[in-house]
């Protein structure tokens, strides 16, 4: 066999085996504008609208199962000077994630102060039943400790739940 003809092979196998791969999925951002979150922050209702939101996003291929490695972060913002922040990182698609995926949660509220999570203490959970190009939906559990921001104890945020579309 010419020294053409097998360069002509193993060019036809590499190829062959790069095809696949660069026909997977890209990695991606996409920015979300709407939704909303509310939660109780000492006991108090809040009700909160989205002001700006971004799902990055990673396709991984474990062996023959494609999987995609998120991050996701959603910022809301309200009229009477609530800005809440949460933030999970490489989460895999939908069910519960711990202190290892939180990136941070914080909430400021005009009344009821800052509630600032510190992941190395704090003790909350995330439970995401959607996140994807369209829509991010979940719920957040937590027992605290949260801070002040100033070093005292921040008051208490339970009943987490979240939405948001682009």
């Amino acid at each position: 066999m010419s020294k053409s003809a097998q360069s002509a092979i193993i060019l036809g196998i590499v190829l062959g085996l790069v095809a696949p791969i660069s026909a997977q999925a890209v990695p991606y951002v996409q920015q979300f504008t709407k939704g909303q979150i509310e939660f109780k922050q000492d006991g108090e209702m809040f009700k909160v609208p989205l002001q700006r939101g971004r799902l990055e996003a990673m396709p991984l291929n474990f062996g023959k199962k494609a999987a995609e490695i998120r991050n996701m972060t959603l910022v809301f913002a309200g009229a009477e000077m609530e800005r809440i922040s949460v933030r999970l990182v490489n989460v895999a698609g939908p069910k519960q994630y711990g202190k290892k995926n939180i990136g941070g949660f914080s909430v400021q509220t005009g009344t009821g102060g800052n509630s600032m999570l510190r992941t190395d203490k704090g003790d909350c959970t995330f439970a995401l039943s959607r996140i994807d190009k369209s829509k991010i939906e979940g719920t957040g559990s937590c027992r605290g400790p949260f801070e002040d921001g100033r070093g005292a104890q921040g008051p208490l945020v339970t009943d987490v739940k979240f939405s948001a579309t682009p």
